[in-house]
């Protein structure tokens, strides 16, 4: 168990808030006084020590252990992040994780990216990938997206075309007249 203020993490986040209002209301109701209890599930206890930690040290930076935090556990945390709304956090775990991409990696964070509505990491993936994919192309992590989840391997692709029409197409002249 981490002990922790409910003031704090109802304030760094509106999904603990509700729940927290809905636990200690339960606890005046009963009578038998207590504390309120928030599980943190689908993570380890020290992702969720280090989730209380930057909840705590708010949205300040260049601490020593919540910096360490997000660049030990950037992908669980930007999960987090993302469940409990926590927009400060879900960009720090999006810079942290697209600091550190490479051919091997991309095709995961990108999904990531996906299921946690991360706009700024799915752009860094998809830059990558346009500069990258013949790498990219060669993982195991590309093989299995293509032989498991077709639709996404298209819309990557798809993805790239559009980029790519983009980048090439000719810039059309606008006459105006006065």
């Amino acid at each position: 168990k981490i002990a922790a203020h409910s003031s704090v993490l109802a304030s760094a986040s509106p999904v603990l808030e509700t729940i927290l209002e809905r636990r200690l209301q339960r606890v005046k109701e009963s009578g038998k006084g207590g504390r309120a209890v928030v599980r943190i599930r689908g993570v380890t206890d020290d992702v969720a020590a280090a989730f209380v930690r930057l909840l705590y040290a708010g949205s300040r930076r260049g601490e020593g252990e919540v910096e360490e935090d997000v660049e030990k556990y950037a992908e669980q945390l930007l999960v987090l992040a993302h469940a409990y709304r926590v927009p400060w956090l879900k960009l720090w775990c999006q810079e942290a994780i697209g600091s550190r991409l490479t051919p091997g990696t991309v095709v995961d964070a990108l999904q990531l990216a996906d299921l946690c509505d991360a706009p700024q990491l799915h752009l860094r993936c998809m830059r990558l990938l346009a500069k990258e994919f013949r790498a990219v192309e060669r993982t195991e992590a590309w093989r299995f997206l293509r032989d498991n989840d077709p639709w996404q391997e298209l819309d990557v692709l798809r993805q790239l075309h559009d980029a790519d029409m983009v980048r090439t197409a000719r810039p059309v002249e606008v006459l105006a007249k006065y």
